[in-house]
């Protein structure tokens, strides 16, 4: 059974709400929207064999256990190559997903570009010898070596209350993660741990690749018709954008946010307005050999590089990489380490970019705390670690009613740091948005786990006292106040079949309500006598006479149930209609709604 929602709450304390910006996870207002488009981070190291590179986008990010992987159908990511310095692609890896099933039927190309667009709108390569099938990878002899599209942990780590830390002293606002202020306390917790991505993994033979040295960044583009696809998003170094284009709703140095300008811009441009912000950024961390965060204060040693050197060290937004170089470390052809340079799963990014930009030792902020992921990476295809799974995996929920008593069943399949279970009821089928009470649902029931912790079938019941029907959904509780809210729901029916009714009049809330394909209508009737119940629509025209003038006994529930027809035996359109009981004096009305 499938999780529908987390609550807010249980989000925050996974440190991932949507203020939580890293990496590129969620860095403008555009692409807060469309996290299917949203390029996360960008990898480029070497594989398991020394003559094979790997190319790896992760896009989704923040996806909760339990949910698919998502990718945009139609649209195209591309890995971008550079072979000459001009920030100009001048190679590219397409994948094109299409269809059900987005690990088997897409069609990846690596080429060169003859023909091809370059920029901010692309087309695609044509087929080469170098086409392959996801999931059907030419092989060893081939250019592609292996290739899919698939859930994984997210390979980010990083805590993200030291960012905001320093990112407060940087704009002049006062924040940090434990009590608002900003003083440095870093707590070593990895903000991304638990959560998934979609991971689109390319292993490419380096015969198929430029010779020597190369740019590498990835885009993901919309179909913009005529065989043409526009850019929406784009990354090569991560935070970037996230840390000197600001995101949405916040308000910087330099005014309004315009990540969504830097994103759908070719990294051609960043000599030019983004590299001037950069600097300007830069220079106003440090006010000389000693330095000093603009406005808190909090001091750090010289930075290594000058701020123009250090802008041309992080822009054009490119990753470089050579494969024929021993060694690798992120930044490490900008810094002129000497070797390939690129960016590996485990490499400490936000250390070494606190390194580049703040010096090597600054007080508070030596590192984030964080020094590997919280899963470890694999070292072979496709080299990343599993997604996470559900904290618990629900196999069956059902209920009864009896004697006056509703009994609830349920079992799971496994149960991981799984705390217990909340118990939610509603009278109308309405989705309980955990996020904002209303009055019409309600959680009255709180259950502990019987094996936090367990690979074996478990079964629950709970059996509790009510007198009308309600559907009850059910959500686990995990460590930190998790809350899922599983999506499928039951309705339990009352009919009050033990004992006598009494004798007065009554008409019921039709149930279930939504409804399709039918509904049942119960009432009851103080004295023996004909009946009549009419549905109506809005206008108040006749839909549907249910009951035509018959005689029912009096003191006792009857039911009747209306099929979404009309007296023509036509489906009637979705909305709400009212249902009209008569019989003698008496005469009440209730609404019902019929969903298609």
């Amino acid at each position: 059974m499938k999780p529908m929602q987390k609550t807010l709450s249980s989000i925050l304390a996974l440190g991932l709400a949507s203020s939580v910006l890293a990496a590129d996870h969620v860095d403008s207002p555009a692409v807060a929207g469309t996290p299917n488009l949203d390029i996360a981070d960008v990898y480029v190291f070497e594989g398991a064999s020394a003559s094979q590179t790997v190319f790896i986008m992760t896009v989704s990010g923040f996806t909760a256990p339990g949910n698919p992987l998502n990718v945009a159908d139609g649209a195209l990511y591309q890995f971008k190559i550079d072979s000459n310095g001009d920030n100009v692609e001048d190679f590219v890896i397409q994948v094109t997903p299409s269809g059900a099933n987005y690990s088997v039927s897409d069609v990846l190309a690596v080429g060169s570009i003859a023909g091809y667009t370059t920029g901010t709108s692309s087309n695609t390569v044509g087929a080469t010898s170098a086409t392959a099938v996801l999931g059907t990878p030419t092989g060893s002899s081939g250019d592609i070596v292996d290739a899919s599209i698939a859930l994984a942990d997210d390979p980010f780590f990083f805590d993200f209350g030291a960012f905001t830390t320093v990112e407060a002293s940087v704009y002049n606002v006062d924040f940090d993660e434990a009590d608002g202020t900003v003083d440095g306390t870093i707590s070593g917790t990895d903000s991304f741990a638990g959560s998934n991505v979609t991971a689109i993994v390319v292993e490419v033979n380096d015969s198929a690749l430029p010779a020597g040295q190369f740019g590498v960044w990835a885009t993901s583009a919309t179909d913009g018709g005529g065989g043409n696809f526009d850019q929406f998003d784009r990354m090569g170094k991560p935070a970037l954008n996230t840390v000197f284009y600001k995101p949405a709703g916040y308000v910087g140095l330099f005014g309004a946010p315009d990540g969504d300008t830097f994103n759908s811009s070719a990294p051609s441009t960043d000599g030019g307005n983004a590299s001037t912000k950069m600097t300007s950024i830069l220079t106003a961390l440090s006010d000389g050999t000693t330095g000093s965060f603009h406005a808190n204060n909090v001091t750090h040693s010289a930075q290594p590089f000058p701020p123009a050197t250090l802008t041309s060290v992080l822009l054009p937004d490119v990753i470089q990489y050579n494969p024929t170089l021993a060694g690798s470390s992120y930044l490490g052809i900008e810094l002129g380490a000497g070797n390939s340079g690129g960016r590996a799963l485990a490499d400490d990014v936000i250390d070494l970019s606190l390194f580049a930009v703040l010096g090597t030792a600054p007080t508070n902020f030596a590192s984030d705390g964080v020094g590997a992921n919280d899963k470890a990476f694999s070292g072979s295809f496709p080299y990343l670690a599993a997604d996470t799974p559900l904290s618990v995996e629900l196999t069956s929920f059902n209920g009864n009613y009896s004697n006056g008593k509703v009994t609830l069943n349920w079992s799971t399949s496994s149960e991981n740091k799984n705390l217990g279970f909340n118990i939610y009821r509603t009278k109308n089928n309405e989705i309980p948005n955990l996020d904002t009470p209303t009055f019409s649902y309600e959680k009255f029931a709180e259950l502990r786990s019987q094996n936090p912790n367990s690979a074996s079938e478990q079964f629950y019941n709970f059996t509790f006292k009510t007198d009308d029907s309600y559907y009850y959904w059910i959500a686990d509780v995990e460590e930190g106040n998790i809350v899922t809210l599983f999506e499928e729901n039951i309705l339990v029916k009352v009919e009050h079949e033990e004992g006598p009714i009494t004798r007065s009049y009554r008409l019921n809330q039709n149930f279930p309500n939504p409804f399709n394909p039918s509904t049942t209508i119960q009432f009851s009737i103080a004295r023996t006598a004909p009946v009549n119940i009419q549905v109506f629509n809005f206008k108040g025209q006749l839909v549907k006479t249910l009951v035509n003038n018959v005689d029912y006994e009096e003191a006792q529930l009857h039911e009747v149930a209306w099929d979404g027809t009309d007296n023509q035996g036509n489906l009637v359109s979705s909305g709400t209609y009212l249902y009209q009981i008569k019989s003698l004096g008496y005469s009440e009305i209730k609404k019902a709604t019929f969903i298609k």
